[in-house]
């Protein structure tokens, strides 16, 4: 359960003083002899009590001015349940204009805590063993560093370009792991990574939108620090610019066509690559490190506007049948299709 709400707001001409107030409460219980996949929890037989709670409170200052736009506010967290009790970061975002019309910088410091459940992990993934519910650390992931810097470009009106470089350290971040029945279980390391990324939006009145992004990620594992599960990186051959079943480098191109003022094409194409996965144990019990194959994911799509609140609409998925593991075992569909009603009010 999360609630998010606004403790105060003060404000003067430009400048905004004010307080934002978060809660999470994760609560879990269970009669451990539930457990099926794990003796040792069937024969505790009790049950277990497991929850979390985070009270997030962010103090900040704001000023909007027409070349110049800062939010300088810092995140304190305050923990209840296994861990650190007090995990504080920054929330500091700003924008300039460099020039009147066609060239802006911005970035900014942030950082985060989140308590994630089993439950939203198998909205990625429903292969989870579901006492991973039960341990106390895969749910705490803090981070206390997320700094960005970049430039908007706009050459002409119709052009937007954005590049970026960005850092982050992220502490237990969640990883899944298979075992010899298939499944998965949570397990979780501190890393940091870098990520220079760019991306072109293009439009011509309202008959052509295109979107396309690029990113590349310079990973870095900390298998070796205290509480992290990953010490068997270097076991199965995996280097520490390597991470599990997260993207070196992804591509994507959308682009909308309107054809009159009832049809409309769509073409939406996802390409990536650089993914790491470990495989099942083989006859031999033997766990090697993989490299996943690159993703290539392109959709085509027709839409009919019915009337100005209604429309109907068909997407064709995934036309080239090319089958990328989502994580190591578990595919994509192939080709497939989607129809659906548009309903605008």
């Amino acid at each position: 359960q999360t609630c998010a709400l606004p403790i105060f707001c003060w404000s003067t001409g430009s400048h905004r003083v004010g307080g934002n107030l978060e809660i999470q409460n994760h609560i879990f219980s269970a009669d451990l002899s539930d457990f099926t996949y794990s003796e040792a929890y069937r024969q505790r037989g009790d049950t277990v009590i497991n929850n979390h709670h985070a009270i997030k409170v962010e103090p900040y200052y704001a000023y909007e001015g027409k070349k110049f736009n800062i939010h300088i506010g810092v995140n304190l967290d305050f923990c209840a349940g296994k861990g650190k009790v007090f995990l504080p970061s920054p929330n500091v975002l700003f924008e300039a204009k460099l020039t009147e019309d066609w060239l802006a910088l911005f970035g900014g410091v942030t950082g985060d805590y989140n308590i994630s459940s089993v439950r939203e992990h198998f909205q990625i993934l429903r292969y989870l063993h579901a006492e991973n519910e039960i341990a106390t650390t895969h749910n705490r992931t803090y981070t206390p560093v997320n700094a960005m810097l970049g430039l908007k470009i706009r050459p002409i009106n119709t052009l937007l370009i954005t590049i970026n470089a960005a850092y982050n350290y992220t502490m237990y971040d969640v990883f899944y792991v298979p075992d010899s029945l298939g499944f998965f279980n949570l397990t979780g390391s501190d890393h940091t990574h870098w990520t220079i990324a760019g991306k072109i939006d293009y439009h011509y009145k309202d008959y052509v939108n295109v979107s396309f992004n690029a990113f590349y990620n310079i990973w870095k594992m900390r298998s070796d620090v205290p509480g992290s599960d990953m010490s068997f990186y270097k076991m199965f051959g995996l280097k520490n610019n390597h991470i599990l079943d997260r993207p070196s480098w992804g591509v994507s191109l959308r682009v909308d066509g309107k054809i009159d003022n009832k049809w409309t094409l769509y073409s939406e194409n996802i390409f990536g690559g650089g993914r790491y996965a470990l495989t099942l144990p083989d006859a031999e019990g033997i766990v090697r490190a993989v490299e996943l194959k690159p993703t290539i994911d392109l959709n085509l799509g027709v839409q009919y506007n019915i009337n100005r609140w209604l429309g109907v609409y068909l997407q064709l998925n995934n036309i080239i049948n090319r089958k990328h593991d989502i994580v190591y075992g578990y595919q994509s569909c192939g080709i497939n299709f989607l129809a659906g009603l548009t309903y605008s009010f």
